[in-house]
């Protein structure tokens, strides 16, 4: 099991890979809306999949809308 700072760092650079960012130019923090990332909701879909598929973990499903990084973190068991 990942802890949350690997996660954060794993999001951080699925984020970097995702919009075509450099991975040293991304800050990022629970507290960042995943939107000012220029994410979508299907961006958020496709985040959780590649988190599964690299890491053999799985997601829970939401209780809320995802909004924020630490939202997404919430749910990566």
């Amino acid at each position: 099991m990942l802890t949350r700072t690997e996660k954060l760092e794993f999001l951080k650079t699925a984020i970097s890979e995702l919009k075509h960012i450099k991975n040293n130019n991304l800050t990022i923090s629970e507290s960042d809306n995943l939107f000012s990332f220029k994410l979508d909701s299907l961006d958020i879909v496709e985040l959780q999949m590649i988190y599964e598929e690299q890491t053999g973990n799985t997601t829970s499903n939401p209780t809320q809308p995802i909004k924020t990084v630490g939202d997404l973190l919430d749910i990566m068991l």
